[in-house]
């Protein structure tokens, strides 16, 4: 990733170990930081907008996109399976000389 600045690049860089963090404690990311963006200035204590810690409090805010994501892999390896066998059915009829479909 490129960034213009030192300055930019730190900033990035912090954005972007809070994201990972969220996704290490399985926080839903946005909700999280739209939370943290309004309960700091009001006081809240750190240790209570730490991810886990907020994840606790807030379970509906658990980040399953990696459960999504799995099944996305699952249904696209099934759709490939489908689509190599249909190769496999044709390469073999053109071996054995039989017209494909």
């Amino acid at each position: 990733m490129f960034v213009d600045s030192l300055q930019s690049g730190g900033r990035a860089a912090m954005l972007m170990t809070l994201m990972a963090n969220c996704k290490a404690t399985m926080v839903e990311p946005w909700d999280w930081l739209k939370v943290v963006l309004i309960q700091l200035p009001l006081g809240a204590s750190l240790e209570s907008l730490l991810p886990n810690t907020w994840l606790e409090l807030h379970p509906h805010h658990r980040w399953n996109i990696a459960d999504r994501g799995k099944l996305e892999r699952e249904k696209n390896n099934l759709r490939f399976t489908g689509r190599l066998r249909q190769i496999e059915a044709v390469n073999l009829s053109a071996l054995h000389g039989q017209p494909t479909a």
